[in-house]
């Protein structure tokens, strides 16, 4: 609904007039105030007031006689009249029909472009440029990753080209349109339509093509790669199947797709991603390759129907940007085949089955409309040594073997990882039963465990395996190095976790004497023994080592409280040394011992303070043993 104000100075509010959402207000000619919350408004002549009362708030310059420059930062627009207006609460805009400026600010901001060479420059937040009435294949889309810029050449509006920077994605929509939105993610190269080219890209296009849904840190994909195949009107269905709860099992993609044509019919790439989402954005699991201690996935699959041009395989991205930065330079981009039933003898990898990797293929990636501009990058295929729809395979082997050939820099990221089927024609399914990513780094980790015979080594860090399932339906025993966890998941043989957590309990098992868990239960031993098995007063202690207190700074700080003072009944020298040695021995002390213990507190012997003390007889072995260090070690400790 449109509503027009007077030649006279308007004060112009949507709520108070009653408009329906999405209508349009022009303030005609004078100083007007228009207030808008789901709509637009159009100042016209005059030093107009434009305020925005929720996020879907647009100020709307297309009846301007020239081009505009509207700035959300400062927060004014120069309107096309010689007239300056003021935005306030203002974070979209739709241009003129000339040459305009458009600079957003902080928040997430929307722009509506149209005629003319627009200059359209993104602030801090996800920005989007929307053209409408117009599809993605009437224009021409190029992207300079090292500038975060996209060129926009609009043929079939007037050729003119639209300039835009720092955007987060570019919208067709609206009557007309072939309603694409192109995104920008991880993987720094560039695809020109979702039904043609890459599966994976810098720029994703999704639209009506796509299927699919996101759990997590998981994301489901159906795309058609060839719909330019099909033959008119005739049904070539395509379904996928997958609970809400988990998409690491029982994913089920189904197709039915002709050979047509001259090409080598309607290509499919079905596929589950970690990591990377193809058109819902990024997670943040970026880590360098030279950091991960232990990267494997575990997966079983199952085939069924006709299909002879069906591949299944995994593929990782790595880039030599942080992962979620626009400006992506460099990808290499590693398929890992398990099973083929057929190959397409023009498909741009070459494929080694020797020791994982014997070459890598260097590819062009295109990052412009059709390979105008190009950036290096390679293209690494892998046959697997065995066909095999079940099992793990170990990217750390793999991406090793990389760095070792200069194919990958330990100071790479990883983006994100897939696992599909390269469909060709024929009709069948294929069923992912499991698809479990366990990666460990040199840092903190966290680890789900799923079913499956799984060997982990959680390297540096303070590190977590996490089951689903209770405590007591799992065996720990200790072997070389580490565990042996039997339970419902298979059995795991772990190294380098620190802590395991089930559905119903949380165990420590860094318990030697200079790990986190061990020192916790070294302070419990000297101040209250008897709660060495409290899982309360364990998680208290280990929370303050784990958050980086050192021991001498636990004892300190129960010196601090109080609680040393109303444990060994006064804060003299001599009360500290008889506690502490009634806590490790079970016994009092005689004078003789309470004044040689009293001498290294008074100067005689040591100047220790009364922490310092303390902290000495903590890490004495007298004190691990009576404790029982070296027994829980077999078993770890419980802890809330």
């Amino acid at each position: 609904m449109d509503y027009r104000g007077t030649f006279e100075d308007d004060i112009l509010d949507q709520a108070k007039l009653a408009l329906p959402n999405w209508s349009i207000i022009y303030g005609g000619i004078g100083n007007d105030s228009i207030t808008i919350n789901i709509g637009g408004a159009v100042g016209e002549v005059g030093n107009d007031t434009i305020i925005g009362t929720s996020p879907l708030a647009f100020a709307v310059y297309w009846s301007s006689p020239n081009g505009v420059t509207v700035d959300l930062v400062k927060n004014i627009a120069l309107d096309g009249y010689g007239t300056v207006d003021k935005l306030i609460n203002i974070n979209n805009v739709t241009g003129s029909n000339y040459s305009d400026t458009l600079i957003g600010n902080t928040l997430n901001n929307s722009f509506a472009a149209g005629y003319g060479n627009d200059l359209i420059i993104g602030g801090g937040g996800y920005d989007v440029v929307t053209y409408s009435g117009i599809k993605s294949t009437d224009a021409e889309i190029t992207c300079d990753a090292s500038s975060d810029t996209f060129k926009v050449r609009k043929i079939s509006l007037d050729d003119s080209i639209d300039t835009l920077i720092g955007i987060g994605g570019i919208t067709f929509a609206g009557p007309g349109s072939d309603e694409i939105t192109i995104t920008k993610d991880n993987f720094g190269n560039f695809r020109k339509t979702i039904t043609n080219g890459s599966a994976h890209s810098g720029l994703i296009f999704y639209g009506p093509n796509a299927t699919g849904a996101k759990v997590g840190d998981y994301t489901v994909l159906n795309n058609d790669w060839g719909a330019y195949d099909l033959e008119i009107n005739k049904d070539y269905t395509q379904s996928i199947a997958y609970s809400t709860s988990n998409l690491q099992s029982n994913v089920v993609f189904s197709w039915s797709y002709p050979e047509y044509g001259s090409k080598y019919g309607v290509w499919a790439y079905p596929e589950i991603l970690w990591g990377a989402e193809n058109g819902w954005g990024n997670l943040n699991h970026s880590h360098k390759v030279s950091e991960l201690v232990n990267w494997s996935v575990g997966y079983d699959v199952t085939i069924s129907g006709n299909t002879p041009r069906f591949s299944v395989m995994m593929e990782i991205f790595v880039t030599d940007r942080p992962w979620g930065t626009s400006n992506v330079a460099n990808i290499t981009e590693v398929a890992v085949e398990v099973h083929t039933q057929w190959r397409d003898p023009n498909t741009p990898f070459t494929y080694y089955s020797d020791d994982y990797i014997s070459a890598a293929t260097q590819r062009i990636y295109p990052n412009a409309n059709l390979g105008t501009t190009t950036q290096p990058g390679y293209s690494v295929a892998i046959q697997t040594l065995e066909d095999s729809l079940s099992g793990t395979i170990s990217f750390s082997e793999i991406l090793a073997s990389l760095v070792e050939k200069g194919i990958v820099n330990g100071e790479n990221y990883i983006s994100g990882v897939s696992m599909g089927s390269e469909v060709g024609v024929g009709i069948g399914t294929l069923q992912i039963n499991r698809f479990a990513i366990m990666q460990t780094t040199t840092g903190d980790d966290t680890v789900s465990i799923d079913v499956g015979d799984d060997a982990l080594d959680g390297g540096a860090g303070l590190d977590t395996a996490v089951y689903n399932t209770r405590y007591a339906a799992h065996n720990l025993a200790p072997v070389t190095g580490g565990f042996s966890i039997s339970g419902p998941e298979g059995t795991d043989t772990i190294s380098g976790f620190e802590r395991l957590q089930f559905s119903d309990k949380k165990i420590a098992m860094d318990l030697a004497p200079s790990e986190h868990a061990g020192q916790a239960l070294e302070f419990i031993g000297v101040l209250a023994p008897s709660l060495v098995h409290s899982p309360s007063i364990v998680g208290v202690i280990l929370g303050l080592i784990d958050g980086g207190t050192s021991l001498q700074g636990v004892f300190q700080l129960a010196i601090d409280i109080g609680l040393v003072n109303d444990i060994a009944a006064s804060s003299s020298d001599a009360a500290v040394a008889q506690m502490a040695f009634r806590n490790v021995i079970g016994a009092e002390a005689d004078a003789g011992m309470t004044d040689l213990l009293v001498s290294f507190m008074d100067g005689r012997n040591a100047h220790f303070s009364h922490a310092d003390f303390l902290t000495v007889i903590a890490g004495m072995e007298i004190n691990q043993v009576h404790i029982d260090l070296i027994g829980l070690q077999q078993t770890g400790v419980e802890f809330i």
